[in-house]
């Protein structure tokens, strides 16, 4: 009795692993770009609520400081520069509303948007916490690894691929090879890249990103966690998580932030928008 079952769970793996395919890291890649391509033309003007909570710790890992940010998230592709836009309109800030806040909505409406992805980045840092100065908290960054113009500028690796219900699921790690980076420091400096994409190794699918980089002493990892949403008919971003840390000789700094997204809607517009 225990032998037959033994063979059972053996032919039935066997006829698992014959209905799979493998699928090269050189397929992935191209997989998971013409999936990027057909992405960014889907997220055009979606906007979301945002719930953004920034926390500071000490070197002992004790809880310093906490801020706690609403508002909403405008997340769009603008081909012409081939880059994501992620612009984060706050209206409270740790409960207090934002008194300067301007109205997302109708600058969109009137086009006067030109500048508003620089303004509210600048704006927005402000609100930050933590000694790691910075202004970039986009959900959708690390898809431009998959871009076009910038594939070329990576090394990847396929480091698994497993089943999950039927479904093949491929981890690709990736690692930035072109000194024209996607994230610079405040002297306009390279700052690297390196990290992983889970997708769906038959559509291309993307389901987690996570970033890691290291520069001028500041360790820093970003990880988003993509979910179905029906209203949208595709995947948007569900959580994005921020972990930065400096230390030195005389000084720590540790800072997680975390953002949930929800009610989802698209936009109408058709305005362009630079940083």
């Amino acid at each position: 009795m225990n032998w037959r079952l033994s063979t059972i769970a053996v032919a039935a793996a066997a006829s698992l692993a014959a209905a799979q395919k493998d699928v090269s890291t050189k397929d992935l890649v191209k997989i998971a770009e013409t999936y990027v391509e057909s992405y960014q033309a889907k997220m055009a003007y979606v906007i979301a609520d945002e719930e953004y909570v920034q926390r500071t710790f000490d070197e002992l890992g004790a809880q310093t400081r906490e801020r706690v940010m609403d508002g909403e998230l405008l997340l769009t592709f603008v081909p012409a520069d081939h880059e994501w836009i992620a612009i984060h309109d706050v209206a409270a800030v740790d409960g207090d509303m934002v008194t300067d806040r301007s109205d997302l909505r109708a600058l969109i409406m009137r086009g006067a948007v030109e500048s508003v992805s620089r303004e509210l980045l600048a704006r927005n840092a402000r609100f930050n916490i933590g000694g790691v100065e910075r202004n970039f908290n986009e959900p959708t960054l690390a898809l431009l690894v998959l871009e076009a113009q910038r594939v070329k500028g990576f090394s990847f690796d396929r480091k698994s691929i497993e089943n999950d219900g039927g479904r093949q699921i491929a981890t690709l790690a990736f690692e930035e090879k072109d000194t024209s980076t996607l994230i610079r420091d405040t002297r306009g400096r390279p700052v690297p890249i390196k990290g992983e994409i889970e997708l769906d190794a038959a559509t291309g699918l993307i389901q987690r990103t996570r970033i890691e980089f290291k520069q001028n002493g500041v360790v820093g990892e970003l990880a988003t966690i993509y979910t179905r949403n029906d209203k949208l008919d595709m995947w948007v971003p569900a959580t994005f998580t921020e972990s930065y840390t400096r230390k030195t000789t005389t000084d720590f700094d540790h800072i997680e932030c975390n953002a949930k997204y929800s009610n989802y809607q698209r936009f109408g517009a058709t305005a362009r928008i630079k940083k």
